[in-house]
């Protein structure tokens, strides 16, 4: 009886060690940067959008390990706004390129 009890406590030893030990790089690379807030729901989408850079670091990060970061808010907020960028400069190309018609044709009109 007194063996199994050090097998349990070798045991519980053993996954208490590897648990602990186990590295979040979210985590470092959040405390390795000026300005995070500390709270996970402090940073928001757009919080994440100010910082491009970071989400872009955080992007890469969790792809490394989906399994395990997918359902993430770090994760899915530096997504998100990674996302949100790019669909915010396609609209403003949009916008040029359609401006940019507008005048080319206003110029043809007056021109005949």
């Amino acid at each position: 009886m007194d063996k199994s009890y050090k097998k349990i406590f070798l045991l519980t030893a053993v996954i208490c060690l590897f648990s602990g030990c186990t590295r979040d790089p979210i985590k470092e690379l959040l405390k390795n940067t000026d300005g995070i807030p500390q709270q996970e729901k402090d940073r928001t989408i757009n919080w994440y959008k100010t910082k491009p850079e970071l989400s872009k670091e955080i992007r890469s990060t969790c792809d490394i390990d989906t399994t395990k970061y997918f359902q993430r808010d770090d994760c899915i907020n530096a997504k998100a706004a990674l996302n949100l960028i790019l669909i915010e400069s396609n609209t403003d190309l949009s916008n040029n390129i359609r401006l940019s018609r507008d005048r080319k044709y206003i110029n043809e009109l007056s021109n005949k």
